[in-house]
């Protein structure tokens, strides 16, 4: 994920959470309600958007089912990789990783 990603969740978070402020100043929303509303500015947030999740456990398994060992970092190295130079016409998938992958 890109960091302006991140960033505009971070923002709809934040003017989810505004336009509640006062009653979490007064104390009138607790945890739960504080989440809900969390969670639905992050559902708002991703209505018109996908996002398709790999992860370093991902990176691993591609690994090992290829006979090479990596460990947690060089499983973010790949995936760092992987989103700064695929190719949008290929998209990610299990060859991508692999090529990816580290030379042992």
């Amino acid at each position: 994920m890109y960091n302006h990603h991140i960033d505009d969740m971070v923002d709809a978070i934040t003017e989810s959470i505004d336009n509640n402020i006062d009653a979490i100043s007064n104390g009138f929303i607790n945890k739960k309600v504080l989440r809900k509303t969390v969670r639905k500015a992050l559902q708002d947030y991703w209505d018109d958007k996908i996002a398709l999740v790999w992860n370093t456990k991902d990176v691993i398994d591609v690994a090992i089912r290829n006979g090479r060992l990596i460990n947690e970092e060089q499983a973010k190295e790949v995936l760092g990789s992987v989103l700064d130079n695929h190719d949008a016409n290929v998209g990610v998938n299990w060859d991508v990783l692999f090529q990816n992958l580290p030379q042992n």
